[in-house]
């Protein structure tokens, strides 16, 4: 049996590294009342499906509730959670039926980025600083409106 410690006596490099279950968060599905999916992401799913039925979770399962769970599977950590969860969102009610039902769908990988992500520059230092006008420093509080004056 491997030690996993280094032989100066300190814990080896891959030794306090955790298993993708044990990060606790979990993706879930719930059907609400009046028949759609609600899907999220939690620590603990039974405290979260309560919040939902009792009001005091997301906007959407209030107005819906009660709601029921379908369907749930951990996760490596949050950000992994996150994007598993935008991935599912982005399903069709159909799709998300299957999926439910025992369908696989491959993960996003550790990479990938959401929609709103892709094509965001960053940007630079001199992006970020105020613009000049003819020697002037310009800013958009600067700019008086003309008034309209009665005819």
């Amino acid at each position: 049996m491997k030690s996993s410690l280094s032989p100066k006596g300190r814990p080896s490099a891959g030794a306090g590294r955790r298993r993708p279950e044990a990060s606790g968060w979990v993706l879930y599905v719930a059907e609400c009342a009046d028949g759609s999916y609600y899907t999220g992401i939690t620590k603990d799913v039974e405290k979260r499906i309560a919040a939902h039925n009792s009001g005091k979770g997301a906007k959407y399962t209030a107005s819906r509730a009660p709601v029921k769970l379908l369907f749930q599977e951990p996760q490596a950590g949050y950000s992994a959670a996150l994007r598993r969860e935008y991935q599912v969102k982005k399903l069709s009610k159909g799709r998300k039926r299957r999926f439910i039902g025992g369908e696989s769908l491959s993960r996003p990988s550790p990479q990938a980025k959401m929609s709103f992500q892709k094509n965001q520059k960053r940007r630079t230092r001199l992006e970020t600083k105020p613009r000049r006008r003819k020697g002037k420093l310009f800013r958009k509080r600067d700019v008086k409106i003309k008034e309209a004056t009665p005819k």
